[in-house]
């Protein structure tokens, strides 16, 4: 008989909310962990003695339910609420021209800067070859107008070009006031798996550095058979569990690479493996920054410098940092001031840059070193102009998700128009091989995908499916 009752792998969002469900209802956990932390994308490092979110880092809709808010309340984890403020604008090409803002949205919004609202429309008579670009443009904006709809492309991490209009929004998402826990989100996810592991009853028990390599289906026995490694060592001797059920929370792009090889036996279904070869894994990436000082003037604590109106080029023919600038629209913000709680005296200036879809994934191929002088370059002659005295960036901390094998991109995008729909996410979240084998993770969410809410919502859910699964074989 199996010590445990489920092997969860992966110990992110979906696979803590998971274990807390079952833990609660007597099942006996084992959490596998290919990584030697706890967090999954959840991840906090610090720059300059700050501490700054590399993964996901807000509490979207935090008057709105978000799930994350609750628990951050359950757990005492101080937050910050953030204040929205309207950023300084630079236009594209040479020179510090700041435009009207407020101008400059309002054209974005007749752009249709919202999509189209699904509520009042009729699917069916919106096509399926219709992108989110084909939408923008067809309302004939200002250039600066449709550069500035480029930060659409942030959240998704694909171009407006491969977005489907007609599913645009379908979800829903929570929205509203944002905040940030203010230890950064690896602490707090860190303190709720201290909680379950050291729980006086029924405790979980997480594994580090056990690399999930095989699941393997024993149908006479009614079983998964779990075969484990060590990452850090190739000779490291394998490890094996068997159980009655496994959920994986593996990420989406991961999972992808997963299933094309021998690691599930049997292979998936033919509706699981379409779905996933139709699911997508966007790109983005951030960029930290850090100066002794504010130098810019005005001090602006959030600006995006605009970027060309025409599509960014494909991700090959971005030959250095500074064809990505010149090629982008780059939002940032300083968060040493936006967040102010984590800031110190020693860190008044820490920039944090969002960079999606293509930009992203050519931002991978260079050095810190590269990006910091390029970037830095450019900061001076947009932000400064002829004349200005920058001084050096201190530091700079440069995520690189699509090749991290644990992540193998950011998070998974929305329906593309070449999908015939959003019902791919529902695919994936379907339990195979009679009930033994569970998908939680943000990509089986249908209206919170992509987010910590459709995470921790996954993990629930996929909690509550297993219990089922235990009373219907009892």
């Amino acid at each position: 008989m199996s010590e445990f009752d489920v092997v969860i792998i992966g110990t992110g969002w979906s696979g803590l909310s998971a274990a807390r469900v079952l833990q609660a209802k007597g099942k006996k956990v084992l959490v596998l962990e290919a990584q030697d932390r706890r967090g999954g994308r959840a991840l906090s490092k610090t720059i300059d003695g700050m501490i700054v979110d590399v993964g996901c880092s807000m509490i979207h809709g935090y008057d709105k339910g978000n799930p994350a808010r609750e628990i951050a309340e359950e757990f005492g984890a101080d937050v910050q609420v953030l204040q929205g403020s309207m950023p300084r604008l630079i236009a594209h090409g040479e020179g510090t021209q700041t435009l009207e803002a407020g101008a400059v949205v309002a054209e974005a919004g007749k752009a249709g800067a919202g999509g189209i609202d699904l509520s009042q429309v009729d699917r069916a008579t919106v096509s399926n070859t219709k992108s989110l670009y084909d939408h923008f443009a067809s309302h004939s904006p200002p250039k600066d107008a449709l550069a500035f709809l480029r930060l659409n492309e942030l959240g998704p991490g694909i171009p407006l070009e491969t977005i489907s209009l007609k599913y645009w929004k379908y979800e829903r998402n929570l929205a509203g006031v944002d905040a940030a826990p203010v230890k950064g989100y690896a602490s707090l996810v860190e303190d709720i798996w201290k909680s379950v592991e050291s729980a006086a009853t029924n405790p979980v028990k997480v594994i580090l550095n056990a690399e999930v390599t095989a699941l393997e289906y024993l149908v006479a026995a009614g079983t998964v058979k779990v075969t484990t490694k060590d990452p850090r060592d190739s000779a490291s001797a394998p490890t094996t569990y068997t159980v009655p059920i496994v959920l994986s929370t593996i990420p989406l792009g991961v999972l992808k690479e997963r299933a094309l090889t021998s690691f599930f036996s049997p292979t998936l279904p033919p509706s699981t493996l379409g779905a996933l070869s139709r699911s997508r894994s966007g790109d983005l990436n951030k960029i930290y920054l850090s100066y002794p000082s504010v130098w810019w003037p005005g001090g602006d604590e959030k600006f995006v410098l605009l970027g060309p109106s025409t599509p960014i080029p494909s991700p090959s023919s971005l030959a250095s940092p500074d064809d990505i600038w010149a090629h982008t629209t780059l939002i940032a913000e300083n968060v040493a001031a936006s967040i102010s709680s984590r800031a110190s005296t020693a860190n008044k200036a820490v920039l944090l840059f969002m960079v999606g879809a293509n930009a992203a994934q050519a931002l991978e191929r260079f050095t810190d070193a590269e990006i910091q002088a390029s970037l830095h370059a450019f900061l001076v002659r947009k932000l400064g102009g002829p004349g200005t005295t920058a001084p050096t960036p201190s530091s700079i901390l440069v995520t690189r998700w699509r090749a991290d094998p644990w992540a193998r991109g950011a998070a998974s995008t929305p329906v593309t128009v070449d999908n015939d729909g959003p019902l791919d996410f529902i695919e994936l979240s379907r339990s195979v091989w009679d009930d033994h084998l569970f998908f939680g993770g943000e990509h089986t969410e249908l209206d919170h995908h992509g987010s910590v809410p459709g995470a921790i919502l996954s993990g629930e859910r996929e909690a509550n499916k297993i219990l089922t699964a235990f009373k219907a074989r009892q």
